[in-house]
């Protein structure tokens, strides 16, 4: 008997895009995410990283080439729910906002369940499971304006989980986060996709951080310089930073 071999969770094939004719943003990215993979790309501010993931989600359309979610085309996909998606919301969230660590976990729901339907007692039981697995549900009728940003950042990864994902997709997550909550964010994540087995895709700056956390590492900056194992990343990451940044790069090791 053939072995099924599994469709990739996300597939781009020579995908360029282009804000205007003048403005190369990405240029033909092949990038392959296998099921059960964490994967951390990095590269430089304006390197095309957050646009990478907007194609991803399908809130862009590339200028050229081919995006697909588990074999689906991103134009055709509709199993929304398969996909969470954490953005850079610790550094930018309206700290007036009224809603609990609860409501906002329960929004992650509305997809499913319809925005105006009644939570039932199997959704509130999911929703404090998933607070509890992210280490939040002592705070589940806090304000969500109240948390410091470790805590808000739980918040989001919990209604992005809620829903049971594939895969969880996080754009520079740790902006704005102190040192102690980004080292217990990165634990959180290790446990997600350790024991949960659940696909990570890690937009990051912090490159010697991830390259200690991922399984994979890609290399951005409008082309894909890099798309392996960390180890070899490691051994040849200035050659390779170089190569992507456009100049000498010189690292300096440092530690939260």
């Amino acid at each position: 008997m053939n072995k099924q071999v599994a469709v990739p969770t996300i597939e781009l094939k020579n995908v360029s895009f282009d804000y205007d004719s003048k403005t190369k943003v990405l240029d033909q990215i092949d990038l392959t995410m296998p099921q059960g993979d964490f994967l951390g790309i990095v590269g430089p501010n304006g390197s095309g990283k957050s646009t990478l993931v907007k194609l991803i989600l399908g809130l862009l359309s590339p200028t050229a080439g081919e995006v697909k979610l588990f074999g689906q085309p991103v134009t055709a996909f509709k199993q929304w729910n398969r996909i969470g998606y954490v953005s850079q919301k610790a550094n930018s969230f309206n700290s007036g906002f009224p809603a609990t660590v609860f409501e906002v976990v329960a929004s992650g729901l509305f997809g499913k369940a319809g925005l105006f339907k009644w939570l039932n007692k199997k959704d509130h039981a999911k929703i404090l499971r998933t607070l509890d697995m992210v280490g939040i549900k002592d705070l589940a009728s806090r304000n969500i304006g109240k948390l410091s940003g470790g805590q808000q950042q739980r918040t989001f990864i919990a209604r992005a989980l809620v829903s049971n994902p594939d895969i969880l997709i996080l754009d520079e997550p740790t902006v704005g986060i102190d040192s102690e909550s980004v080292d217990r964010f990165y634990e959180l994540l290790e446990h997600l996709h350790g024991h949960l087995g659940i696909s990570i895709l890690l937009i990051s700056h912090d490159i010697g951080v991830i390259t200690n956390k991922v399984s994979q590492v890609a290399c951005l900056n409008k082309k894909i310089h890099f798309h392996g194992d960390p180890k070899d990343f490691t051994h040849n990451q200035e050659a390779i930073l170089s190569t992507a940044y456009g100049h000498d790069v010189r690292l300096l090791e440092h530690s939260h």
